[in-house]
This record gives structure tokens, sequence and C-alpha cells, in this order.
């Protein structure tokens, strides 16, 4: 007997190493909604240590509105035996300690033990793959519109070239009434829009190939800024420029960066109509050259800085919604950085990029 029993504590104590070392979340709860069982996995998935956990309510992982739906759920089971998701796998979000939110593949269990019902959730956190499906996603997206976009730009490419041109051309005849010269250079005014909105999308989802060189980002930050001065003047636009010391060199494509900036330069001056102030600052953070362009505008409520960076997504009345996309792509995905904005209603907006320095030395 003796035996029979160390050989059933050591089956235990293996099979209880075994779940709480599992890299899943395995968490177990009672009949009143109370975790009875938390493994190390949960520990790293969710935040909470074990011994903060176990005694807790369930609803500390599950996010709004759901906490209240899921102990409802567990009393419907305990009061009936039915159920749509035990032994089934569901994707569903879930809630870290600090509050943030994330999706997660979960498998549900129930066991009954001394007449007393035990739940048991395997959950996976999912957010890179979710993140690859939505890549994944956004490419055939861009291929499917890239085939669009050039088939359209065929098109429509020599009509428009012929429409503007004409429409030059009659701007010069002489003895031109007044009505007659703002029709044509409405004309010429729509053509020239057109031009540049199939160049935009052309760019957009057929970019062009990036050329890396060693070489410093000030240069580059000064030449984007001389080429808007005169400009910012003219709009009683104030500008301050602050850099942190020297930027070290990078691999970047000059030509890449450049165009970014222009781009920030050109939204913050459409943001400050009446003038303002415009901040741009220099440093090396985290690894990263950074530049952060800071305006005093109008700023942005959250769902609109929330979809900033979407592809034709656009609040002015003649853009295309595809410039700071373009930028998103240039600094992301053609050089590995990363771009944000931080902004709110009255209170301007700031546009932060960050490029890798990369280890070692330029060969």
């Amino acid at each position: 007997i003796l035996c029979q029993f160390h050989e059933l504590r050591q089956k235990h104590e293996i099979n209880s190493g075994i779940l709480l070392g599992a890299t899943d979340a395995i968490i177990t709860i009672d009949e009143n909604h109370t975790i009875v069982g938390y493994n190390y996995g949960a520990e790293k998935i969710f935040g909470y240590p074990r011994r903060e956990a176990l005694g807790q309510d369930l609803k500390i992982i599950i996010p709004p509105p759901h906490k209240e739906v899921h102990l409802d759920y567990v009393r419907r089971y305990v009061a009936t035996r039915q159920s749509r998701v035990i032994g089934k796998h569901l994707q569903l979000t879930a809630q870290r300690r600090d509050g943030t939110e994330f999706p997660m593949s979960i498998s549900f269990s129930v066991a009954e033990i001394q007449g007393n019902l035990y739940f048991t959730g395997i959950v996976r956190d999912i957010s890179e793959y979710k993140e690859m499906e939505d890549r994944m996603l956004a490419s055939e997206r861009l291929a499917a519109i890239g085939n669009t976009v050039a088939h359209i730009t065929h098109e429509i490419k020599n009509p428009l070239l012929i429409i503007g041109g004409f429409a030059r051309q009659l701007q010069k005849i002489a003895g031109l009434d007044d009505k007659s010269r703002r029709k044509l250079t409405i004309i010429a005014e729509g053509v020239a829009r057109l031009e540049a909105l199939m160049a935009e999308m052309k760019d957009f989802t057929r970019p062009p190939e990036t050329r890396k060189i060693w070489g410093n980002l000030d240069p580059v930050l000064d030449e984007a800024l001389e080429f808007f001065q005169e400009t910012f003047r003219e709009h009683h636009i104030q500008v301050r420029q602050t850099k942190e010391g020297p930027l070290p060199p990078a691999n970047f494509d000059p030509k890449q960066p450049r165009r970014v900036l222009l781009n920030l330069f050109k939204n913050a001056l459409e943001a400050m109509p009446r003038g303002g102030e415009l901040t741009i600052t220099s440093r090396v953070k985290d690894g990263n050259l950074e530049v952060s362009v800071a305006d005093t505008g109008e700023g942005m409520a959250p769902d609109v800085a929330a979809n900033i960076f979407q592809p034709y997504f656009t609040t002015k009345e003649k853009g295309t919604g595809l410039g700071l996309a373009i930028c998103q792509f240039i600094v992301e995905k053609q050089h590995g950085g990363c771009i944000n904005v931080d902004s709110a209603p009255g209170k301007g907006s700031t546009f932060s990029i960050q490029i890798p320095l990369e280890e070692g030395a330029p060969t």
C-alpha cells in the first residue's frame, strides 16, 4: 500500500509539474467563478503571479463588457448541465493585468470531482498569428489594388494628358474672356489633381526599389526643412529646431525619409491655417534615429488619429488619403522603423518617425 501511495504521489507530482510548466495558460475555476488552478504559462500571458491570481474571481482576466456574462454562463451550466462551448476551440479576447486586451484561442473542459464542478480553460496568445494574418490579408488587398490601379492608370493616363494639354493651349489664346479662362483653369487644375492622385496610388501599390546607403540623416532633415522655410514664413509659422547632439550614421535610402518629412511638414502647414509653431526634434532614442514633428494646430479626435495611416482615409476636402499610408510604408516596411502620432483636439499633433541604428560599421 505504501508503494502504491508513493507511486500515486509521484504521478501526481509529474502531472502537476507538466501542467504548471506548460507554455499555454491553464486556468481552472470552481462553480463560484473563483480561480483554483493557474499555471506559469498563465503568469506569463496574463501578468498576474500565481499567488495573486489564485482565489480571485476569473473576471480579472475578462475584458468588459463580458465579465458578468461569463459568470452567467457558468451559473447556467451548473443549473442545466448544457453548454455550447465545452470541448470546443474558440477565439476570444482576454485582458492582461495592465489592462491591455489581446486575442486568444481557448478550449474549455469541465470535470466533476466529489460532486463539485471545475471548469478548465487552455489559453494561447494568438497576437502574433493575428498580426501575421492581418499582414497577409493586407498584402492580398494591396496586390488586388495594385492590379486595378495599373489598369486604371494605363486607361486614363493618355486621355488626361490630352485634356490637360488642350486646356493649357486654349489658355494661351489671345483675347479669351475671363469666364472662359477660369473654366480652362478649373479643367487644368482638375487634371493635375487626378494625375497627382494616380501617381500616389502607383507609388503606394508599386513602391520604387529601396536603395539604402550609409549616411547621415541631418542633411536630409535640413534639406526638407529648407524646402518649406519660405512657405512657413508666409503662413506665420514659427519653426523651432532642436538637435539633441549629432545623429550617428545609419543605413537608409535618403530619398525616402525626405519624402516622409516633406509630407509631415505639408500636413503641419495645413493643420495651422492661421499660423502657429512647428517644433522639430532629432535625437537618438532606444537604438533608433528619431525625428519628431510637433505642430500647434487643430489636433485630431481619437477616432481620426486611430485611422490616420489607413489608405484612402482622409479628413481633407481634396486629400487622397495616401500620403501618411505611404509614409508608414516607407518607415516601417522599407526601413524597419516605426511612425506614430500623438494628438488631441485643440492641442496639436506630434508625428514621430524612428529608423533603427544597425549595429556594425559601414561596409
